[in-house]
């Protein structure tokens, strides 16, 4: 951010004046950071007071100053990654975000909004320390950053399918306009496909003009890359944008289309507040969870219940690879399922739960699966409270089965 004009420089003891009940020193870095505030209000002074005040009373609120001992959720950690590495070559740092694998609305339906919202304010802050130390270094101060999103393999459907989603990103946006004023240098959304323009048109309205004009939207590789590249060494970006640094995030140290993901195709499984396992079942997709019977005459016990809409349930044997509770669709959202089966020889049994019938919609699966011997000649307890009547049933051509009662 330039240094003040000579006009600024009027203007911003006039603010001071009107901030002395906050003891502002006079210090230039402390001058750059009303700066932003004048700036971003046109210098119109009422206005860029009632935006700092707002903005200190939101950093008590929300404990800002001690973000950055704050431990995110491992969810948030391993899946949306992110890097603050390397400089412009005016000492402003870069900030990088495979965004495109960042699944917000798989977050929200895992109750995680709140947490996401703080993760991406505990993000801000990090650049903003990565600021503070440029300036140190350089012994000027640094009050922008770079930003670079990576859309690969960008999923906008999904996230837009999700009102809470979108809900959830446009708060960021909202929290990064009214409380970062100016600290943007520029951004650039490289190799972005057309089906991004549907949430930015989303956020959009949400942005200053000054902030749209520093936004570069390009799917021209060729043309991002020079643009980048002008402003920053080759040796300060990752692999993924056309340099040499090491990214500590693994999808940006190789080329587009390079990247083999490693990351675990099994759905994310989260404890919530009622001691249930919860997971996301996607729309066209199964979930199975494989219980290892070692002991003989063994049972399984299971309640399970989905936030809304009805799920398919079975049993599988692998041994006979057939069904020991036969499929059917539960209303789950209605009532808990709740139910047991008795196993009579060791072996692996899997608990299917079934969406594949659903095109667009996901469904939040909640559920307690128990094993547990029991003694020749108890019968297994079974309750079934939802309303399909077919969800469980005797399977008279497997002999690992000695009763099911559901």
């Amino acid at each position: 951010m330039a240094s003040p004009t000579l006009i600024e420089q009027e203007i911003l003891v006039k603010f001071q004046e009107k901030l002395s009940d906050l003891r502002f020193d006079g210090a230039k870095d402390t001058q750059m950071f009303l700066m932003r505030f004048l700036r971003a209000r046109n210098h119109n002074l009422t206005k860029a007071e009632d935006m700092l005040r707002k903005h200190l009373e939101w950093r008590k609120l929300n404990e800002i100053d001690s973000l950055l001992s704050w431990t995110p959720p491992n969810l948030l950690t391993n899946e949306f990654k992110y890097d603050v590495a390397g400089f412009d070559k005016q000492g402003c740092p870069i900030f990088i975000a495979p965004f495109g694998t960042w699944d917000v609305k798989m977050l929200c339906e895992n109750g995680l909004k709140n947490e996401y919202v703080k993760y991406v304010d505990q993000l801000f802050l990090q650049v903003t320390q990565a600021m503070k130390e440029s300036s140190a270094i350089r012994g000027t101060p640094i009050t922008q950053f770079v930003c670079v999103m990576v859309p690969d393999e960008f999923a906008a459907f999904r996230q837009m399918s999700s009102p809470q989603a979108v809900d959830t990103v446009l708060e960021t946006v909202r929290r990064f306009e009214a409380n970062y004023p100016e600290t943007l240098k520029c951004a650039f959304v490289v190799d972005a496909p057309k089906v991004f323009n549907l949430i930015f048109n989303v956020i959009k309205p949400l942005l200053n003009s000054t902030t749209l004009g520093k936004v570069t939207i390009s799917s021209n590789e060729k043309e991002w890359k020079s643009a980048l590249l002008n402003l920053v060494d080759e040796d300060q970006l990752c692999v993924r944008l056309g340099g040499s640094r090491r990214s500590r995030v693994p999808i940006l140290n190789a080329e587009r289309g390079a990247y083999k993901s490693q990351k675990n195709k099994n759905p994310v499984v989260l404890e919530d507040q009622d001691g249930f396992l919860a997971v996301t079942v996607g729309a066209g997709q199964t979930f199975k969870l494989l219980q290892e019977i070692d002991v003989e005459s063994s049972q399984i016990s299971w309640t399970f219940k989905t936030d809304s809409h009805d799920i398919g349930f079975s049993i599988t044997s692998d041994e006979s690879n057939e069904e020991i509770v036969p499929y059917s669709r539960v209303n789950s959202h209605e009532e808990p399922h709740v139910g047991a089966i008795r196993c009579a020889k060791p072996g692996n049994y899997t608990l299917v739960f079934d969406n594949t019938f659903s095109r667009f919609r996901s469904k939040v699966l909640r559920y307690k699966v128990v094993v547990e011997p029991v003694g020749k000649g108890i019968a297994p307890t079974s309750t079934k409270t939802g309303d399909d009547d077919s969800a469980g049933g005797s399977s008279e051509n497997n002999s690992d089965i000695e009763s099911t009662s559901l």
